[in-house]
Order: structure tokens, then sequence, then C-alpha cells
């Protein structure tokens, strides 16, 4: 719309905004005349090509302020955290390896510790060329949901069973506490995959979150009041239980909401094998390992009783 100098209006159509090119280099950029009032575009280069996936390709993230590129810095601040997280990943999941071997759960040479180093040197390779093997051929989208997913998951039954050993002992909680304790326990898990599930369904209403959200902190209410802690940290534990275990529950619960279906699919076909291996593979492996330790350590007991015996006998 333009006003005349004579008082008359007259309506100018509008161009459509044409798509931005991409600079490729400084010497293009616009800058503002001295004297004139401009509205410049592009006066801070952060671009990326519109069919970059700027996730898949987070080394080619380029910045340019006032002449200065700054994507040297991102880059190796990126690269320096993931290295130190597998480095630190590959030593733990070595460790944990190295006693699910000694229980036959896992394959036993997994627990050999290497004499000279006095290290589980067995486990670190195999962990080290497991997790290359997956990083080179997988999608580093598909890796961090299901690692995102799996932390989640594990935070969350962490959660769960501090609640259970605090309020459960076998032989001293009485039945009408183990009963309450389950009841709480249902209650605040399914009101917190109900509050999750609402919000990723997409429903902007606060009924469904008025509904779900007193049901968690009823159940946690009383959990505190109604059900009577059967054991007590000695030195340290977790302060504030029942609310913070239970509401690091309904967080990470809540958080995990936000990961793809495609994810969850491919968790439990994982999950489906890892069940499968244990029933027909490693479950009867650590029962033989478990019954083979339980004679030696009968045979020898019976042996020193025998010893014991004659050396009485004698004198």
């Amino acid at each position: 719309m333009v006003a005349r100098a004579n008082g008359e209006i007259e309506f100018v159509e509008e161009k459509e905004d044409e798509p931005e090119a991409f600079i490729e280099k400084e010497e293009e950029l616009k800058y503002a005349v001295e004297g004139k009032i401009l509205i410049i575009k592009q006066s801070l280069n952060l671009q990326s090509m519109e069919n970059e996936q700027q996730r898949e390709n987070i080394f080619y993230t380029q910045c340019h302020v006032q002449g200065k590129v700054c994507s040297v810095i991102i880059d190796k601040g990126a690269l320096k955290g993931m290295t130190t997280v597998l480095l630190a990943n590959i030593l733990g999941q070595a460790r944990y390896f190295t006693h699910i071997g000694r229980t036959h759960l896992a394959p036993p040479f997994l627990a050999t510790i290497n004499e000279k180093t006095r290290t589980p040197v067995n486990a670190t390779v195999v962990m080290t060329l497991l997790n290359s093997i997956v990083g080179f051929f997988t999608s580093l989208d598909v890796l961090a949901n299901l690692l995102s997913l799996t932390t989640l998951l594990i935070f969350s039954l962490v959660a769960l069973a501090l609640l259970v050993r605090r309020y459960y002992v076998g032989g001293e909680t009485t039945s009408s506490n183990r009963n309450k304790l389950i009841l709480f326990l249902m209650l605040m898990i399914g009101s917190s995959i109900a509050t999750a599930v609402y919000w990723a369904i997409g429903k902007n209403g606060w009924i469904g979150y008025a509904v779900t959200v007193p049901i968690w902190f009823i159940a946690t209410l009383g959990l505190n009041l109604m059900v009577k802690e059967a054991k007590k940290p000695k030195l340290w534990g977790v302060p504030l239980v029942p609310w913070i275990p239970s509401a690091s529950f309904a967080t990470n619960v809540f958080i995990m909401a936000s990961v793809d279906g495609a994810s969850y699919v491919r968790f439990g076909i994982w999950s489906l094998l890892l069940l499968v291996y244990y029933v027909f593979i490693a479950l009867h492996a650590s029962y033989d390992a478990a019954k083979e330790t339980t004679d030696t350590t009968s045979a020898a007991t019976a042996t020193c009783l025998e010893d014991g015996g004659a050396s009485q006998l004698h004198y």
C-alpha cells in the first residue's frame, strides 16, 4: 500500500520472497552503506545447505562471525566430547562384562584377567571391536535414540529398585505393607506412563494432566505416609525418599516419550533376542557353573573335615 501526495492510496502487489542463495565466499556479503538505512540479510553468515543433514554431518558446521571461522572450535569440542564418552563407556562395559562372564551368563573368556596388566584385556578388546563395528555401520540418529532410550530405562529401573529396597525386606515386611507398596507403585508407574503418552500424542489440553499428575502425587504421598520403611541406610542414603525416586521415574518416563517409534521397535527386537539367549543358553550355563562351584566347595569342606578328624584321632 502506497500513499500518494494527493491523498490517493495505491495498492501494489508484493512479490513472493525468493529463496536465499547459499553464500560460499565472504566477499559476496553486502554491508550497509554509511548515511543510509538498509535492511541487510546475511550480516551474520550462519547457513547450511537445504539438503544437508546437519545432525548426520556435524563436522561440516560453518559459522562466520566478522570474518572469523568458529567451526574449528565447535567441531573440536564435539569430537572431544564423543571420544571421551566412547572411551569411558568401553572401559565400563568391559568391567561389567567381566563380572557377567564369571557367572557364565556371557562367554567365560571375557572374565579372564591379564596377569601382567591386571585388567580385563579380552573384554576390553571385544567391546571395542563391537562398538566400532556398530558405530561404523549405523546412523548417528539411530544410535543416539537407542542410547537415550536405554539410558532412561535403566535410570527408571534404578529409581524403582531403590523404592523396593527401602520399603521391602523379605521376612520382615508385613503382608499389609507389601500389598500397599505394590498398589502405590502400580499407581505411580501407571500415572507416569499415562502423562508421557498424553504428551506424546500431542494433546494440548490440561484435562489429562489434571488426572494423571494428582494420581502420581497421591501415590507417592501414600507411599510416604502409609508404608513403613523396612531398611534404613547405615552411612548415607538418597534423601527425601520416596519423593526423589518417584520424581526421577516420572521424569525419565516423560523424556522417553520424545523418542521416535522406530527406536522402540529396534529396542524391542534387541531385547527379545537377548531374552532368547538368556533363557536358552545363558541361564543353563550359569546354573551349571553355580552347581559346579557348589560341588567343589562341598568336596573341599568334606576333605577338610576328614583331615581334621584324622588329626584328632592321631593325637
